[in-house]
C-alpha cells in the first residue's frame, strides 16, 4: 500500500471502529471489509459519513495527514472566514 493510500486507510480506521455497521441505502455494511482495505468506500459513502463527522468527503483521500488536517479545519469555518482565507491565500501567491 502507497504512502497516500495508507494515510487514507488509517483515517478511515479512526471513524470506523471494529463491529460496528453502517448504513448505506437501507442496506447494512460490515465494517471490518473496511478497515482490513478488502473494500473501498465509495463518495457516497465518505459523504454521508464526513456529513455525521463534520469532515468533507474529501478527508478520508488526502494524501497525507496534514491536507486532511486542513480540509477538517477549512470546512468548519464559517463562510465568511473561509473566502477571507482564500483571498489571503492568493494574495500570497498561494494560488495557481
Amino acid at each position: 500500500m502507497s504512502g497516500a493510500a495508507s494515510a487514507a486507510a488509517a483515517r478511515w480506521r479512526q471513524v470506523l471502529t471494529p463491529g460496528h455497521r453502517i448504513s448505506a441505502n437501507g442496506f447494512f455494511l460490515p465494517l471490518w471489509r473496511y478497515e482490513l482495505g478488502k473494500r473501498a468506500p465509495n463518495y457516497e459513502l465518505a459523504a454521508a459519513l464526513g456529513k455525521v463527522l463534520g469532515v468533507p468527503a474529501a478527508y478520508f483521500y488526502a494524501a497525507r495527514d496534514e491536507e486532511a488536517d486542513l480540509l477538517r479545519l477549512f470546512h468548519r469555518l464559517p463562510a465568511d472566514a473561509r473566502r477571507k482565507l482564500l483571498q489571503n491565500l492568493r494574495a500570497h501567491g498561494a494560488s495557481d
